[in-house]
């Protein structure tokens, strides 16, 4: 079957899934491909975790022979308008994670936000939910964790998938302390990423 998309490049390669800069039908669009296993897994931790709005259902990718029997989610659409990460903080998230723990490092890293780096936008990169969120004008918003973990670790490859507008990358040396802050680039300007 031949992919309704073309590819424009490789944006960022992770341990479970690979993000594309594609033109599609519906325009240009940034598509997170995993194994169809590991994309329905994430998309429905995604609609449990956040009332999430406009975010399609995984749909079928036929990039190439390797990445057959594949599905994307679908990340941004160049176009005024996103479709995953455009979520809301949850208030009741203790009880959708189902863990305690995790909870009261998600309270914590709010606080962070709140209280010390206010203006900012922040992106915690860790394991696994809800330790990955954008810190947006001290209020949570909870990403893909995978999709944070991707980025290149060195300095000028990470500049060179970013290019744009600023954001504040927070990485955690533990689950609570902030060790380090860099400054990156939101590689679409025209559209908010998260």
């Amino acid at each position: 079957m031949t992919s309704p998309y073309t590819f424009n490049k490789r944006i960022m390669t992770g341990s479970m899934s690979n993000v594309f800069d594609l033109n599609g039908p519906d325009g240009r669009v940034i598509l997170k491909v995993a194994t169809a296993h590991n994309a329905k897994r994430e998309w429905k931790n995604l609609k449990r975790l956040k009332r999430v709005h406009n975010v399609p259902e995984p749909i079928a990718y036929f990039g190439d022979s390797s990445l057959e029997d594949k599905l994307g989610i679908k990340l941004n659409i160049f176009g005024g308008y996103t479709t995953a990460f455009m979520m809301e903080y949850v208030p009741n998230a203790a009880h959708l994670l189902g863990n305690k723990q995790d909870y009261t490092f998600f309270r914590h890293v709010k606080d962070i936000a709140e209280n010390v780096f206010e203006h900012n936008l922040g992106l915690t990169s860790d394991a696994r939910n809800p330790t990955n969120m954008l810190v947006s004008y001290g209020q949570p918003w909870m990403i893909d964790w995978c999709f944070a973990n991707c980025l290149p670790r060195k300095k000028k490859e990470r500049k060179e998938c970013l290019g744009g507008h600023y954001y504040l990358l927070f990485e955690l040396e533990s689950r609570h302390t902030i060790s380090e802050k860099r400054v990156f680039t939101n590689p679409f300007p025209r559209v908010r990423i998260f």
